[in-house]
């Protein structure tokens, strides 16, 4: 058949040949093209993205870090002053909390007469220690106090690590967070602590804040990147704080 087309014919039908490829080929490299240009935006774009919350996590723990270090400060200039009236230290904690409503709770612990050498004078059915264990807290229904109750327990496990962690280390801690049983509804909190030290450097107790996660983690599962994407968070021991399925570890008050 191709022998029967004459010269002119043939070279049309070569070159007709030839643009048919070159489209085909030019088609398939410019849809390569775009879908890497849109591969491209949209991981920048989602890069973006994490890193804007990211600097927004970290705005929020700087505060907890922060509040706990002033909390830390005011507490140690009580004692070098003198100050053993435990109300004192009390109405410090619940201005705090008043003062910073980003924060869950705000609270210390001491070891056994390290505030005031009366402990035996503070012993009830809420703290049967006497020791200084006061937690300050709020959910949404104004500033209420506690007795700090889990400080006893296993002192291997991540429930207690917000008292012996700077225990042993000396240091301020954040704590991985936990999931609290408060009146039926989980609330998510991580602790931001710092070790109370004599003059000898010898471990008094601590003091520290709690920064209720949940929000945290509800305005995270509000973003869909491209309408299918998450954004998620973990801490710095692997452990998930805002996740579509997350799990934690639940204590009840």
């Amino acid at each position: 058949m191709l022998n029967k087309l004459s010269l002119s014919a043939k070279l049309t039908l070569c070159s007709a040949l030839i643009v048919v490829v070159c489209l085909a080929v030019s088609i398939v490299l410019m849809a390569q093209t775009t879908e890497n240009t849109v591969r491209n935006l949209t991981l920048e774009q989602a890069r973006a993205i994490g890193k804007a919350e990211a600097t927004e996590v970290q705005r929020q723990l700087d505060i907890g870090m922060t509040v706990a270090h002033s909390l830390t400060q005011t507490f140690a200039g009580m004692r070098a002053k003198g100050v053993k009236n435990r109300s004192a230290y009390d109405e410090v904690l619940r201005q705090t909390l008043l003062t910073n409503p980003v924060l869950a709770g705000a609270w210390a612990g001491y070891e056994k007469n390290a505030l005031d050498g009366k402990d035996t004078e503070f012993v009830n059915g809420d703290n049967p220690s006497g020791r200084y264990l006061t937690y300050y807290y709020n959910f949404g229904k104004g500033v209420l106090p506690s007795v700090i109750t889990a400080y006893d327990t296993d002192q291997t496990t991540p429930e207690t690590d917000w008292y012996y962690l700077p225990k042993r280390t000396k240091k301020p801690a954040i704590v991985d967070p936990i999931g609290y049983d408060i009146e039926g509804n989980i609330v998510t909190l991580s602790s931001f602590v710092y070790p109370i030290l004599d003059e000898n450097n010898n471990f008094l107790g601590v003091v520290g804040v709690d920064m209720n996660l949940n929000d945290m983690a509800a305005s995270f599962n509000k973003l869909t990147v491209f309408e299918t994407g998450t954004v998620n968070l973990v801490s710095n021991n692997g452990q998930w704080v805002a996740h579509t399925a997350v799990s934690y570890t639940h204590l009840t008050l």
